[in-house]
């Protein structure tokens, strides 16, 4: 009851030989190091390596017509989308009205802007520019309705032999200065458009008064001259008024 079988291990020399040299091994051996923890941060990022690394493979794992397929819907969708963007850019039906009121607001006003600038340039020059009022002035002129001559020169006008007085235009304001020994007066003065006539009327008048009553002067004498007719430089009969003209009447 008591004996063992022969080839035991416990009672092998040779196995307890080696367990022994295997124990003295183990204990001979260094502990391995512990792992330190893995932060969340660490963990993650080598999930998102190891999920990098495994990509080109299943995309190389992929049917040869994927990727073309992939490209055809990419190109579809862009095709798609482009529409989308036009009509956001487009503008609305509301916008294109404003916009075609704008311009035609802007043309109307230039329009307007250049009438107004050749009519202010055109009186302008017919005014200051396009005569001599000094050189025009002078000669022989007639009392309007008579044969009675009046002399004009550069700076005297002679109404007889023995009679005259000193007189200075102001071309700029249209204004006329007398003087007569030692009394003194003043007026305006306008030309017909075909020079021919002049009225000069006595009074204290300003450059902006004579500007004034040159405008609508001007303006019906255009008309008139349209019409084929001269439109006289003032109003016969006006007070203060001395009416000149070139040519002598058949009065006395």
């Amino acid at each position: 009851m008591g004996m063992r079988t022969r080839g035991s291990g416990s009672n092998d020399p040779r196995l307890r030989a080696r367990e022994e040299r295997a124990r003295r091994e183990a204990a001979a051996l260094p502990p391995e190091p512990a792992a330190p923890p893995a932060s969340a941060a660490e963990a993650r990022a080598a999930r998102e390596a190891r999920a990098a690394g495994s990509a080109p493979t299943k995309r190389s794992a992929a049917r040869p017509g994927s990727s073309a397929r992939g490209r055809a819907a990419a190109r579809s969708s862009e095709g798609e989308a482009a529409p989308t963007r036009r009509a956001r850019t487009q503008p609305s039906p509301e916008q294109r009205r404003r916009r075609r009121r704008k311009i035609v607001a802007v043309a109307c006003s230039a329009v307007v802007l250049a009438l107004v600038c050749a009519v202010v340039g055109g009186f302008s020059w017919l005014r200051w520019f396009s005569a001599d009022d000094a050189a025009d002035i002078q000669g022989t002129w007639y009392l309007a309705g008579t044969s009675t001559p009046i002399e004009i020169t550069e700076d005297r006008i002679n109404l007889t032999k023995d009679v005259s007085y000193r007189y200075a235009l102001d071309t700029g304001d249209k204004t006329i200065a007398f003087t007569f020994t030692n009394l003194a007066g003043s007026g305006c003065y306008r030309f017909s458009l075909d020079r021919n006539q002049l009225a000069l009327v006595d009074g204290s008048f300003t450059g902006g008064d004579t500007l004034g009553r040159d405008i609508g002067w001007t303006l019906e004498a255009l008309v008139k001259k349209l019409q084929g007719e001269t439109l006289a430089p003032a109003e016969a009969g006006a007070e203060g008024l001395t009416l000149l003209s070139r040519t002598p009447s058949g009065g006395a």
